[in-house]
């Protein structure tokens, strides 16, 4: 299966990193003095005893789902001949550690395998969730529209559910998402959207030292902008705006000043270099992304990460549909998704569903993929206005 496939490239790719490690290790510190042939046999050792790891382990978790003690709970969410057979071979894979527990959905007779219980419509999903202890949704529902869809996983807010949607049915997020396989099943995961302590944490300390080393190396740029933005118009240095931030507090963004004085606050951001609004001095800013140097001090004070969606205006946010309201439950980022796929010259709407697909989907190291991506992105200036 691509799965197993997969699994045994995640632990050859372990071993090449322990390898490789070693290795340097070996070189750096002359005094340690290990034989080439210890390295190589440990790294040998290493993936033969991670793949029984992992086969022993499977067939554990294997045992428990046929003894009714399944690691992962899991429904289906759907109906008609696709579900069916989603259905089937869900039921079949019984060395996965999983076992489909019900129906969720159109309560069809005569289309779903015999002895698979039907638990209750769809729009019951959240409750039932709750009732059956279950740890992920399996979505095969090809006549919910994606926003109605969207919705309902925005609904099951603060439980750790995984939602794997067929990769057929959910286009909006396939576009640059990865598929991914669930026995033999392609699928499209999107996690539960919540980090753990430890990844919380950890997303902290990486902002606060990110923040701090940056802040003291561009303090000399820093104030050349300053002596530039004074020198060729009049007006503050930095501009001030309420944004909307982690659970839709209020916060004030800092940015420096690239507009002219006069200008709405409430207007929406220019969306080419030619707006008139921009001054000359605010169009290298806004190119070269210098202009949000000041939001390391929004990232200090906690109420902006590195990665995260873009902090919205309060206007905009009140016409957020249901759905949309989950950008408001992590904090704000100086980049994110939105930024490395295309920035400004995205439509609002595509960044909202690039949002989602982060936040579903968080990690630290997706933080630092995003964080290492943003680099040619800024230095290219692509979709800077």
């Amino acid at each position: 299966a691509l799965g197993r496939l997969r699994e045994f490239q995640q632990i050859l790719q372990a071993a090449t990193l322990g390898l490789v490690a070693a290795m340097t290790l070996s070189f750096a510190f002359k005094e340690l003095d290990i034989a080439r042939a210890v390295v190589f046999f440990a790294a040998g050792f290493n993936l033969l005893f991670l793949t029984a790891e992992r086969n022993i382990v499977r067939r554990w978790a294997g045992a428990r789902a046929r003894a009714g003690k399944p690691l992962v709970r899991t429904v289906l969410l759907g109906d008609g001949p696709a579900a069916k057979r989603i259905a089937e071979r869900l039921l079949s894979a019984e060395d996965c550690g999983q076992r489909l527990i019900g129906l969720v959905g159109p309560r069809e007779k005569g289309t779903m395998p015999a002895g698979l219980p039907w638990l209750g419509e769809t729009q019951e999903l959240p409750g039932i969730l709750e009732t059956h202890g279950v740890h992920e949704v399996f979505v095969a529902l090809p006549e919910l529209p994606h926003q109605e869809l969207l919705d309902l996983v925005a609904r099951c807010k603060g439980r750790e559910i995984t939602f794997k949607v067929a990769a057929d049915l959910f286009e909006v997020v396939a576009r640059q998402g990865s598929i991914d396989e669930t026995a033999g099943i392609p699928i499209i995961e999107l996690g539960p959207g919540v980090l753990s302590p430890g990844e919380s944490l950890a997303k902290r300390v990486l902002d606060l030292t990110l923040a701090l080393v940056l802040g003291v190396v561009s303090l000399p740029l820093a104030a050349a902008v300053m002596v530039l933005i004074k020198l060729n118009s009049r007006g503050s240095i930095v501009f001030t705006h309420t944004r909307v931030g982690k659970d839709g507090k209020h916060f004030t963004m800092l940015k420096f000043r690239t507009m002219y004085q006069d200008t709405p606050p409430s207007e929406r951001a220019p969306r080419d270099d030619q707006d008139p609004r921009i001054t000359r001095i605010g169009r290298w800013l806004r190119r070269t992304s210098l202009d949000e140097l000041p939001q390391l001090a929004n990232v200090l004070k906690g109420d902006m990460s590195f990665v995260g969606p873009r902090p919205e205006m309060p206007f905009i946010v009140e016409k957020y549909q249901k759905w949309q309201m989950q950008r408001l439950s992590v904090k704000p980022g100086i980049t994110g998704l939105w930024q490395i796929m295309g920035r400004k010259d995205l439509p609002l709407e595509d960044n909202l569903e690039y949002d989602f697909y982060y936040i579903r989907n968080q990690s630290v190291l997706l933080d630092i993929t995003i964080l290492m991506k943003t680099i040619p992105t800024v230095l290219l200036g692509k979709g800077a206005y």
